[in-house]
């Protein structure tokens, strides 16, 4: 199998922590698992998704403050190529 993922070192819980910057208001996460079990993804400790078995997920989050954004493999590899984008959205309302 190929195992080309940010974290490989066996069953466990393997994770990164990225505080958002408050310049910022939207985010985009393209993010997947390429083994088995799952690979998690947590905003401010509350978990907003999940993908199994080699899938491919794409999420939005709009936040405001300090925001904290997640990603925990449990017993599983987070693909390598993850993309977040920022993104600064103005209200023309």
């Amino acid at each position: 199998m190929d195992w080309q993922g940010v974290w490989v070192g066996g069953w466990g819980l393997g994770y990164f922590k990225l505080d958002l910057p408050n310049t910022h208001n939207y985010v985009e996460i393209t993010w997947g698992n390429n083994s088995a079990n799952n690979v998690q993804l947590w905003i401010n400790n509350v978990l907003v998704s999940f993908v199994t078995d080699g899938g491919l997920k794409f999420y939005t989050h709009n936040y405001t403050g300090t925001t904290t954004l997640m990603v925990k493999e449990d017993g599983s590899v987070l693909i390598s190529g993850i993309i977040i984008r920022l993104f600064c959205v103005q209200d023309l309302s």
